[in-house]
């Protein structure tokens, strides 16, 4: 599980775009993949961020996000595109 708990901190990292174990999109955007795919990719790993929170916070008694206050501190998220020809 990609997440570092530190007090009350959850620090979670390299989240990607995996469904029943299977990367869902491969490529670069413009290239292999869309515009509306690559969002598609990014819809999908920050579902998963979101479940591995709720894997890392969740307890027998409240197993569901509703106790946590979440602030996004900081969200970097990585795209490959194609690189546009200089004219």
């Amino acid at each position: 599980m990609p997440t570092v708990r530190t007090g009350n901190l959850l620090y979670c990292a390299g989240t990607i775009c995996l469904r029943d174990g299977q990367m869902t999109h491969i490529g670069q955007v413009g290239k292999e993949q869309t515009i509306e795919s690559g969002r598609k990719s990014a819809e999908i790993a920050a579902l998963n961020t979101l479940a591995n929170i709720k894997a890392a916070t969740a307890s027998p008694a409240q197993p569901t996000l509703g106790r946590i206050a979440l602030t996004v501190a900081r969200r970097t998220s990585l795209l490959r595109k194609e690189r546009a020809p200089h004219p």
